[in-house]
């Protein structure tokens, strides 16, 4: 695994500690517990849009996530909900956000944001996220948030004429574990992943100061700082 894919792990990491930093402050702008928050946007009981208090943040609900963006310093937060409201969920395109918007106090990624903005083209940077989070799922550093919710799905989906996947779930289902499932194919980092950074961190072990070039067939080419 090169020292980019170790980088991403570490955001990924970043990521979802974030995420638990910041959600009981969403909770508290919306009057309720923090295992709620998904529930209370899912069945569209708050308003989409709103600040936290006492701070430079805004929230935007959409689809089942929410953005926060810090109006004064442009870091960028996507919290993405697993089942049962719990966060600490990855999403390929908002690590790459927090590593091109991450600012002290939170962790920086220069090496990486260097990385990804090389070309300053957004769609060259979803390109190289995806190319290295795919590699990274290879190598089993993701899994579903809960494979039995995802089988559970599956069970009630079939395919209609038009090609589309329809999900018609018995009255016994509660409306909250239907919601439940929508997104219990969201990843997490595995425990393999997880022992790899605690290890490296055990051992000391830290990015070397070095820039990083795309070479030819898009792999990440590392040199020396002169």
């Amino acid at each position: 695994m090169n020292e980019i894919e170790i980088g991403v792990l570490e955001a990924c990491q970043e990521y979802a500690s974030r995420q638990c930093e910041m959600l009981p402050q969403l909770a508290a702008a919306l009057s309720v517990e923090e295992s709620q928050v998904f529930y209370t946007w899912g069945f569209r009981q708050c308003a989409q849009t709103g600040s936290l208090a006492d701070t430079d943040w805004a929230y935007f609900f959409h689809g089942l996530e929410c953005n926060l963006l810090n109006q004064k310093d442009g870091r960028s937060l996507r919290m993405d909900f697993g089942p049962k409201g719990r966060v600490g969920i990855l999403d390929s395109h908002g690590v790459l956000c927090l590593i091109l918007t991450s600012l002290p106090p939170w962790r920086e990624f220069p090496e990486l944001r260097s990385y990804f903005a090389k070309t300053g083209r957004s769609f060259e940077e979803y390109s190289r996220m995806s190319q290295i989070w795919n590699r990274l799922e290879s190598k089993g550093c993701f899994e579903q948030a809960d494979p039995t919710l995802v089988a559970l799905e599956a069970k009630y989906s079939t395919r209609g004429p038009d090609g589309l996947t329809y999900v018609r779930f018995p009255s016994e289902i509660t409306d909250q574990t239907q919601l439940d499932c929508y997104v219990a194919h969201r990843q997490q980092l595995t425990p393999y992943a997880v022992q790899l950074l605690r290890t490296r961190v055990q051992h000391g072990i830290v990015p070397v100061e070095s820039t990083v070039a795309a070479g030819p067939d898009g792999e990440p080419v590392r040199t020396a700082l002169k």
